[in-house]
């Protein structure tokens, strides 16, 4: 097709008109950390650096296939697209139906040749939970593995390096205003046996700056808040001129965006995100970081996932965490005494069966706040299970939430159940059964009999 010439339906020649750097490439909207719409619009020639030096930092070719698992509304999917495009590379598409199935997805791997995943760790930490048959021959076309959106626990990153044995691991990071991402570090050895994943080195034609509070630069390893310089910055939020005049501000002669994260330079030159600057909170008058305290109990033997709240009421710290395996949460707090100050040991520490993640991969704040910590006291005895199917399933559930009180008559959602859990369910389910539900089977007839009742129904 000549691009140049393309006739409308009245027969008439199309004239395209020539496009300039600095025309928007796109239009994202994000809520931030404020709940408030964003739209926040891109340069082309800010998209047009990152896809260009991604494609050199991958080494991506037509001979690659990237499969497409990011939600459209979320900018990592930007590079799935514009990213395969500018590469002649293919982009494969999970079924519809299964668009949420770890199972589905490494078959997909394996039928077309996967070379390069991209996601929020979220996503990964599912594939892996996922129980697939020799990974290292399953996942063996992989080459690239980018996750970012979300902080890369060193537990996960231990699991993705051992499972996708051919795979070169990446954590990217940067705000949507930076367009897609602007900042990388492929994880080495060396970062396995540390606390950490670095936040990385700024892609070219990006810079980063930590500056105190008075706007002068923080040498390294000494805390500030990170802004940002470089072509893939915004022009600015439409419609929010208040906002733009606080977020964006000039240092030495250079716009510069205010990310709102908190970190510093390392002395070999990397970035180190401490957290934002709105997760410090004080208690008792001592000022404390919420991401340390998470960054040590995901550091401790065992551990996958971790978060740290503090109670609306009583102030007091509380510590969510997973693992692959029931730990007592009394020696986890004993282990915590002995790494950290007695004013940021929580008080509760409670195991749950999977970190509840926002559509953007990011973990539920709010989600953990409405949990229910305590078990559910039944007030009857729990009717037996009707059938084997009934029974199975039952069984299935109290292993996955890790309850034994759960009965047929009980709520996904009063389970602890959340989108990522139902992900995880379906797999077990499609493993055990050789019956493929949808995650809208789960959201919607939420009980466990209701789930043996569509697996016996006739075909």
């Amino acid at each position: 097709m000549n691009l140049d010439s393309v006739p409308s339906s009245d027969g008439k020649s199309i004239a395209f008109q020539p496009s300039a750097p600095e025309d928007i490439a796109y239009i994202i909207n994000t809520s931030g950390t404020t709940g408030m719409p964003k739209s926040i619009p891109l340069r082309q020639d800010g998209l047009v650096n990152c896809l260009l030096e991604t494609r050199a930092y991958c080494n991506l070719t037509e001979g690659d296939r990237l499969l497409a698992i990011t939600n459209y509304c979320h900018d990592m999917s930007v590079f799935d697209l514009y990213g395969s495009l500018i590469s002649g590379a293919a982009v494969v598409f999970p079924d519809a139906e299964r668009e949420k199935d770890p199972c589905h997805w490494a078959e997909l791997i394996a039928a077309y040749g996967i070379t390069f995943w991209n996601s929020v760790p979220a996503f990964l930490e599912i594939l892996l939970a996922a129980e697939i048959p020799h990974p290292e021959t399953a996942f063996a076309s992989l080459r690239n593995i980018l996750t970012g959106g979300d902080w890369i626990p060193v537990p996960l990153a231990k699991q993705i390096r051992h499972s996708f044995v051919n795979a070169r691991l990446t954590s990217v990071g940067g705000p949507s205003e930076t367009t897609v991402w602007n900042i990388w570090h492929t994880v080495t050895d060396a970062d396995l046996q540390g606390s950490f994943i670095p936040y990385g080195k700024p892609i070219p034609h990006t810079n980063y700056f930590v500056l105190d509070e008075r706007g002068s630069l923080c040498p390294p390893l000494t805390e500030g808040i990170m802004f940002v310089e470089g072509m893939g910055v915004t022009p600015g939020y439409i419609g929010l001129p208040e906002e733009n005049q606080k977020k964006f501000t000039l240092f030495q002669g250079r716009r510069v965006y205010n990310t709102g994260d908190r970190g510093m330079y390392l002395p070999e030159g990397t970035v180190k995100i401490l957290g934002r600057m709105d997760q410090q909170v004080k208690i008792n008058g001592k000022r404390i970081e919420l991401e340390g305290i998470q960054e040590v109990l995901q550091s401790l033997p065992g551990v996958c996932t971790g978060a740290v709240l503090v109670s609306d009421h009583t102030k007091a710290l509380t510590g969510f965490y997973t693992a692959r395996t029931e730990l007592d949460p009394q020696t986890l707090i004993q282990q915590l005494k002995e790494r950290l100050p007695s004013y940021m040991i929580p008080a509760q520490l409670v195991q749950i069966p999977s970190m509840p993640i926002t559509q953007n991969g990011k973990v539920d704040i709010p989600a953990l706040r409405h949990m229910d910590v305590k078990p559910l006291q039944k007030a009857e005895p729990a009717a037996a299970p009707d059938s084997e199917t009934e029974a199975a399933l039952l069984t299935l559930c109290r292993e996955l939430f890790e309850n034994p009180d759960i009965t047929p008559e009980d709520d996904f959602f009063v389970m602890g159940g959340n989108s990522i859990t139902a992900i995880r369910l379906l797999s077990r389910i499609r493993q055990q059964f050789g019956v493929t539900l949808t995650i809208y089977d789960i959201l919607n007839t939420p009980q466990i009999n209701q789930w043996a009742a569509l697996i016996d129904q006739p075909v």
